[in-house]
């Protein structure tokens, strides 16, 4: 382990989500995304994010679903 490659490497992630975050704010804020008890989503799911300390928003369930995805393919144990 090379702490400059690690330090590079760093660099690039962060000016990465930098950028993502800018091209980003040029969206409006979609309201119905981020209210709470999502009808849409259905008892199961809802529970599922209460459970897991959420307010049941549909912005909430996509994250959790893409946490858990990435959990299945071993993201959160190999980060590369």
């Amino acid at each position: 382990l090379d702490l400059n490659n690690i330090r590079n490497s760093l660099m690039r992630m962060e000016d990465s989500i930098i950028f993502s975050l800018i091209e980003r704010s040029q969206y409006r804020i979609n309201a119905s995304v981020y209210e709470a008890s999502c009808p849409q989503l259905g008892d199961f799911r809802l529970h599922e994010l209460k459970s897991a300390g959420s307010n049941g928003c549909l912005g909430d369930w996509y994250i959790y679903q893409t946490e858990c995805l990435h959990a299945q393919g071993r993201r959160y144990q190999h980060p590369t």
